[in-house]
C-alpha cells in the first residue's frame, strides 16, 4: 500500500481504521539498558491525537503490558504486552489462559540461562524474566558475536524442551510461549474491530513476522512500515512497504494522519 493511499483511506473511514506499532527501536530509540528506554520527543501528544481521532492506537510489544502503559501513558492507547500473552483491559492486567503454567516455564528457563551465562563467563549478558517469556540480552557483552551464537545454541534446546520457541532480536534472544506472536496479536487487533485499513510500525523480527502475515491478509489494506536501524532483520525491507530511518522518521509519517 502506498502511504497517500492510506493516508486518504483513514480520514475517509477513521473508525475502520487504526494503527498498531512497536515500541522498542519504533517509537524508542534502541539503549544499551532496555530499563532506560524513553519514547522520542512528541510522541506521547501524538499518539493521543492520533487514538481520538481513529478507531484504536495499539501497541504491540515483547515489554510487559504494564510497563508500555507506564512508557506511554496516554488515553486511548491499547497496551499489548509479551507479544500478545496478556492486555491491560480497563486498566486491569489481562493474560492468557495458560499464564500459570508459562510463569513457571519461564522462570525454570530464565534460572537455568543465568547459570549458563556465568558457566560461559559470557561476562555483560543480561538475564530479564518477563514473568510468562524470558529475554536474554547480550549488547553488553564482551565478546558479542560468541555470547550471541551460544545463547541461541542454548535457547532453541531449552525452549523446544518445554513447549517455548526461541528467536533472536537486535542483540537479544527471546524464548516465549508456543502460539503467542506478534503476528497473531495482529490479527486479533484487526478482527476485534473489523479494520479495513491500518498502518504496521516496527524493527525486528517479531515485527518482520506481523509484516509478512499481514501482507497475506486479502480483506485489510495495510501500510507496512520498517523502521530502520544498522541492526534490522534481513527482509524487513523486502516484506515492508516504506522504510524510515529511525523512530523520529516514523513520527514525520504518523503526523501526516492528523
Amino acid at each position: 500500500m502506498q502511504l497517500n493511499d492510506c493516508v486518504d483511506a483513514f480520514k475517509r473511514d477513521p473508525l475502520s481504521s487504526g494503527f498498531i506499532l512497536d515500541f522498542d527501536g519504533t517509537l524508542s530509540v534502541i539503549v544499551s539498558e532496555p530499563d532506560e528506554a524513553v519514547a522520542v520527543d512528541g510522541v506521547a501528544e501524538l499518539l493521543a491525537e492520533l487514538a481520538a481521532k481513529y478507531a484504536i492506537v495499539a501497541l504491540v510489544s515483547g515489554r510487559r503490558a504494564e510497563q508500555l502503559s507506564e512508557k506511554l501513558n496516554v488515553s486511548g492507547l491499547r497496551y499489548i504486552g509479551l507479544y500478545g500473552a496478556e492486555e491491560i483491559i480497563d486498566s486491569v492486567l489481562v493474560q492468557a489462559a495458560e499464564a500459570v503454567r508459562w510463569r513457571s516455564i519461564a522462570a525454570h528457563l530464565a534460572l537455568e540461562a543465568q547459570g549458563v551465562i556465568e558457566a560461559q563467563g559470557w561476562d555483560g549478558c543480561l538475564v530479564e524474566d518477563k514473568d510468562l517469556s524470558v529475554s536474554l540480552h547480550f549488547r553488553n557483552a564482551k565478546d558479542i558475536d560468541v555470547a550471541g551464537q551460544g545463547l541461541m545454541s542454548w535457547a532453541h534446546g531449552a525452549a523446544s524442551r518445554h513447549g517455548f520457541t526461541a528467536s533472536r532480536g537486535r542483540m537479544v534472544v527471546e524464548l516465549r510461549p508456543v502460539g503467542i506472536s506478534k503476528a497473531d496479536a495482529f490479527d486479533r487487533v484487526v478482527d476485534d474491530l473489523a479494520l479495513k485499513t491500518v498502518v504496521l510500525a516496527g524493527d525486528d523480527l517479531t515485527d518482520l513476522e506481523s509484516m509478512i502475515q499481514a501482507g497475506e491478509k486479502a480483506d485489510v489494506d495495510v501500510l507496512r512500515v520498517a523502521v530502520d536501524s544498522d541492526e534490522s532483520p534481513e527482509g524487513l525491507h523486502q516484506h515492508s512497504d516504506i522504510q524510515v530511518a529511525g523512530p523520529l522518521a516514523l513520527v514525520d509519517i504518523l503526523k501526516g494522519f492528523l
